[in-house]
């Protein structure tokens, strides 16, 4: 089981076991670093992201996404922009973050606006922060 660190402005780590067996989901990954500063420093023109810690290794992540079609424009997307983005696919285990998740999918596959886009994202990554704290707050209150 993976665990995930969110990044929305502030550097508030949330942990999550979101991932388990169910509905696939792509991460389309920036990077991997060595270290916090290195991924701090190259992730500085992004908003939201979201970060894994592995082996003393930080793989980061820019965009979710369920649709094979927006993966390929997300992808295309991030790559205009000088990012080389690969993806990973989780299963994601959360009903209500799949639910909000296919109806960006839906807005996503009917724009190319850049600042439409980056908003889609960031807010599918806000959401996903907040399923995540939402289920961390669930476990704790058990």
């Amino acid at each position: 089981m993976g665990t995930f660190l969110i990044k929305q402005y502030s550097n508030i780590p949330i942990t999550t076991s979101t991932f388990s067996e169910k509905t696939p989901t792509y991460f389309l990954k920036l990077g991997v670093y060595d270290n916090k500063e290195a991924m701090e420093k190259n992730t500085v023109d992004f908003n939201y992201y979201i970060y894994k810690e592995d082996n003393n290794k930080f793989h980061v992540y820019v965009a979710i996404t369920q649709s094979k079609d927006n993966l390929e424009k997300l992808k295309g997307f991030f790559k205009e922009k000088g990012y080389i983005i690969n993806e990973e696919e989780f299963d994601v285990t959360s009903e209500s973050f799949i639910t909000i998740l296919s109806q960006y999918d839906e807005l996503l596959s009917k724009t190319d606006d850049e600042k439409t886009i980056k908003a889609i994202c960031g807010q599918v990554l806000s959401k996903y922060e907040e399923e995540s704290r939402s289920e961390n707050n669930d476990k704790t209150n058990s």
